[in-house]
């Protein structure tokens, strides 16, 4: 698969935007072909597949020079379709003018958001976009069916636990806290906590780290505010601002540290609080979309946005806390961060939803629709369901029945483990791993012409099928000379005998079902034919007169025969 990422920055040392580099690493490693679009490039290193055109705002290039370079690339990649699929990160705004791109020559467009802020550019960025990403439902202001919760990608490697070591008997506590200085950051909770803990507790073992940086006048004169106010409370000894630190940096500073906190407001499951419960310390934040992230241990890591004494008073009780229980609890919020964050299944997923939305887009067929409103039941197997790239009848059957369990059985186990997000079983169609009388719903499609014993997948289907359970089944027509006749002479090459043999024939079908003789077996096998069709015919027309015969009751009248692929279903009769 071949990927345009527009985005905002290519570098890792970045303080903000670092953690992009690791992403960009990863989704690599399951494309073809990477290209990154970005707004400005620093210091960078990706494999070979990945290419990186920047639109030169390092080098203070206006908005006309990156538009120029923005239009350059969606002619040189989407309006010539060299990518499959266009993911847009963080950027609204370029998947609003990517999309008459993508729109008019039908490449699927995506878009990654996670930021609260609601405004007339994002939304009509969603309703260009075939699909939007998030981290989480809080993480956007955006919703509907086409708003699809990831979760986030922390690096759990680079932010990796601190090993134990022996208690030194140090009493003096290390907080951190990592973020834009903004008031949206709302460090003065923060400072206000220091202050009620130093003032009225007498608690003064502990120092706070504040590492940020100021990105406009705005937050340089909230900064200047920030320092006085730690004059002003007396806390100058304890509340410390260390300026930025670059993202290669920040697993040290949160291993060195004993405890995290975040004063956030943005509302949506904040990136930096899960890296910090990657390296292993407890993290205190007010962020409500923590409460089912954080599991049991919400009421202890969580206090209301704004509310400086919860704040110190959960300061309070995690530095007294002895340093074998914050390791334990530090561990137990790791876990959570590599079952439910990490960064790998995040790229799994979003390779696997770029995929979905391509072949939804353009691999939908007549045939496709057809079987997936058959299919339903509360138990279905999909046999041979990991022979194409992307099993688009298997998640249309998910879709359609979300309910339901399905289970996808293929004799390949390398295809099965290449399915993310499938419950596959390896096996073989003609001795099917399964119990008698188990499925609801068996969909068995273009697998008979592969198989020299059709008729044992058969007997085993109609094995493992409930008493009135279904098969959902299709076939290429022996019927269908046209279907090839047609893709040979339309071919730039016609001429090219290796292009004849493909498109005349294919060496791994080695039959065909011919109807009459399929319902007898169908029925000798105790299935009986309750509907049957032909998709996607070939000759102008044609489809009108099948219609004609479907409604005269006229089983695969002559004309019918010559469709793409003979579909029926066939009910297990009741024993």
């Amino acid at each position: 698969m071949n990927v345009l990422l527009i985005t905002q920055k290519a570098d890792r040392k970045d303080p903000v935007l670092g953690f992009t580099h690791a992403w960009f690493e990863r989704l690599a490693a399951r494309v073809k072909s990477l290209h990154l679009l970005v707004l400005s490039k620093g210091d960078y290193a990706f494999p070979g597949n990945v290419a990186v055109t920047s639109m030169g705002k390092e080098h203070g290039a206006g908005r006309i020079a990156r538009l120029w370079v923005f239009l350059r690339v969606m002619l040189r990649l989407v309006a010539t379709k060299r990518v499959d699929a266009v993911f847009v990160h963080m950027c609204p705004i370029y998947a609003v003018l990517a999309a008459p791109f993508c729109k008019l020559r039908g490449i699927p467009l995506l878009m990654w958001i996670t930021h609260g802020a609601d405004n007339p550019t994002l939304r009509l960025a969603h309703r260009l976009a075939d699909e939007t990403l998030t981290a989480s439902p809080e993480s956007t202001a955006l919703t509907g069916p086409r708003v699809v919760s990831t979760g986030h990608g922390i690096d759990t490697q680079k932010f990796a636990s601190k090993p134990a070591e022996p208690s030194s008997g140090r009493n003096a506590a290390s907080v951190i806290s990592v973020g834009r200085i903004a008031p949206s950051k709302d460090y003065s909770t923060i400072i206000e906590a220091a202050a009620i803990l130093v003032n009225e507790r007498d608690l003064k073992d502990f120092r706070i780290s504040i590492f940020g940086a100021c990105y406009n006048e705005e937050d340089r004169a909230h900064f200047d505010g920030l320092k006085a106010m730690i004059r002003e409370k007396g806390v100058d000894s304890h509340v410390f601002f260390e300026g930025s630190v670059a993202h290669d940096d920040i697993p040290e500073k949160y291993r060195n540290a004993d405890i995290f906190i975040s004063a956030s407001l943005t509302g949506s499951v904040d990136k930096a609080v899960l890296e910090a419960m990657a390296t292993g310390i407890p993290s205190v934040t007010c962020n409500p979309s923590f409460a089912r992230v954080f599991e049991d241990m919400s009421d202890d890591l969580l206090f209301e946005p704004g509310n400086a004494r919860q704040l110190a008073g959960c300061l309070e009780r995690f530095i007294a806390m002895p340093v074998e229980q914050r390791r334990d609890a530090g561990a137990r919020l790791r876990r959570i961060v590599e079952q439910k964050h990490s960064l790998d299944p995040l790229m799994d997923r979003l390779v696997h939803e770029m995929k979905k939305t391509a072949y939804l887009k353009h691999g939908k067929s007549p045939r496709t629709q057809w079987l997936a409103q058959r299919a339903g039941g509360r138990l279905i197997l999909d046999i041979g369901f990991a022979g194409a790239a992307f099993p688009v009848l298997h998640f249309s059957v998910k879709q359609r029945n979300p309910e339901s369990r399905v289970i996808g059985c293929d004799l390949f186990l390398e295809k099965i483990l290449l399915q993310k997000f499938t419950t596959g079983v390896c096996g073989n169609a003609v001795q099917l791993p399964f119990r008698d009388d188990v499925f609801d719903c068996v969909v068995f499609a273009e697998i008979y012409e592969h198989l020299e014993q059709p008729s044992a997948a058969l007997r085993e289907i109609a094995r493992v099928l409930k008493p009135g359970g279904l098969l959902i089944f299709s076939s290429p027509s022996a019927y269908a000379p046209l279907k090839w006749l047609r893709a040979w002479l339309f071919h730039p090459r016609p001429w090219d005998m290796n292009n004849v043999r493909r498109h005349l024939t294919d060496p791994t079908h080695i039959q065909f079902a011919d109807p009459l003789s399929l319902f007898r077996l169908l029925d000798h096998l105790g299935l009986s034919v309750t509907e049957a069709v032909t998709k996607k015919h070939r000759i102008p027309l044609l489809g009108r007169i099948t219609r004609k015969a479907d409604t005269l009751d006229i089983p695969f009248y002559p004309f019918s025969r010559m469709g793409g692929a003979l579909c029926l279903v066939a009910e297990k009769k009741q024993q």
